[in-house]
Formats: structure tokens, C-alpha cells, sequence
């Protein structure tokens, strides 16, 4: 009954079976939705696999298709996003997440990579040295003559999943500052502010309130560029 649910016309009645099937052991038949040519099959399902979190088979399989879907940006991309929602529940995706980040040439995909390595909120020293080694990686990728819009949001993703690192991202702090001084994309400065704040060493506070003190109006502000 659920899986005929997923094409029915109202969308309550379609997310609904979704939530279903992932509660009921059925996330293969979610996963298909994932290839649906048209997006919103293809969000609901994602939204309804984040249900699966604590499904280990799921995980696994989420885990193969993105591994042979890397390349495919409408798949992959929402697995990345169903791994960000799972939290700590997805550590073991995150090797994966990273060689995609270093590997990948889709800005989408990075970005969603980059807010997964966030949320899921490592603890053990040697992933939380991986994570952040790669997300200062990808705040640094900066082309100052050809900075696409795409880039940039990869960025600030970097930076705000730092910030949700808090103290945890402290050998972070020389790309935070670099990144709040130098990089020109205003949204990019305004996490690296927010990442080195929740990092709260003396350090990071001193970058802080120093920019703060110089920044009594935002220099890329102008009459052609408001936002």
C-alpha cells in the first residue's frame, strides 16, 4: 500500500507512505525513489531515509549507491544532505564524505559534504583532526578572479559546519582568520566570525574582537552590491 502511496497527487499522503516504508524497513524501495527523474519524488524520499538513522543496513547501502553515484549530482546529493540530517548516527560515512570533498568537481556536492562533516559531530581526535584538515581545505579554495556563486556557498558551509564544531575546530583558527579578513564573499566572513566566537579561546576571541573594533561598517557593502 505505501509503495503506491508514493505517486498518489497529494503531497502529505506521499511523504507520509515514505515515513512509512523508512520506519518499516523498506528503504530499498526509497533508494529507487532517488532516481526518479523529477525532484520532488526524489526529495521526499531523502527526507523520509533520514528516518533510517539508526538502520545500519540502510546506512550501508545509502553508503554503496553514493559510491557509485558520486558523479551523479541529483543522487548524490541528496544522500549527502540524508547523511547530514542522521547526525552522529552516519560517523561511518564520514571517509566517504571526505574523498568526495577532495575528489569531487561539483560545488553542490562539497557543500552538501561539507554541512554533513557539521552535523555528525565527531569526537575521537584523529577524525576531528580529518574533518577539520578538510574543511579548512575547502575555505582556503578561493579564486579571487573567478569566484562562482557555487564556490562561495561552499565555502560559508565550511565555515558555519566549523562554527558547529565549536571548540573542537581550535586547529581551525589560522583559516578562520584568513578566511574573515580575506575572503570577499561577506557570508563567508560572517561564519568564520561565528566559527572563531563558539571556538572561544583566548586566541580566537582576540581575532574577534579586533575585526569587530575595524568593522563599523561592512566594506563590501556598497549602492551595487547590498547584499
Amino acid at each position: 500500500m505505501w509503495k503506491t502511496q508514493l505517486s498518489d497527487h497529494c503531497g502529505k499522503i506521499r511523504l507520509n507512505a515514505a515515513y512509512n516504508l523508512a520506519l518499516n524497513n523498506e528503504y530499498n524501495i526509497l533508494i529507487q525513489q532517488l532516481y526518479e527523474n523529477e525532484e520532488i519524488p526524489r526529495f521526499e524520499a531523502a527526507y523520509a531515509l533520514t528516518a533510517c538513522r539508526y538502520n545500519k543496513e540502510a546506512i550501508d547501502e545509502l553508503q554503496t549507491v553514493l559510491t557509485r553515484e558520486e558523479n551523479n549530482e541529483p543522487i548524490a546529493y541528496c544522500i549527502a544532505f540524508i547523511f547530514s540530517e542522521m547526525g552522529s548516527a552516519a560517523l561511518d560515512t564520514l571517509p566517504l564524505l571526505i574523498h568526495i570533498i577532495e575528489k569531487s568537481h561539483s560545488y553542490l556536492m562539497k557543500q552538501y559534504c561539507c554541512e554533513a562533516l557539521g552535523t555528525i559531530q565527531v569526537n575521537e581526535q584523529h577524525y576531528i583532526s580529518t574533518v577539520i584538515s578538510c574543511l579548512t581545505n575547502v575555505l582556503a579554495h578561493q579564486d579571487q578572479l573567478e569566484d562562482p556563486k557555487e564556490a562561495s556557498h561552499m565555502r560559508f558551509t565550511a565555515a558555519l559546519s566549523l562554527a558547529k564544531l565549536g571548540v573542537k575546530a581550535i586547529e581551525a583558527i589560522p583559516s578562520l582568520k584568513e578566511a574573515l579578513y580575506l575572503d570577499k564573499n561577506r557570508y563567508v566572513n560572517a561564519n568564520a566570525l561565528l566559527a572563531l566566537k563558539r571556538i572561544g579561546t583566548e586566541e580566537a576571541l582576540k581575532i574577534v574582537l579586533h575585526y569587530l573594533e575595524m568593522s563599523r561598517w561592512c566594506a563590501k557593502t556598497t549602492a551595487a552590491s547590498l547584499f
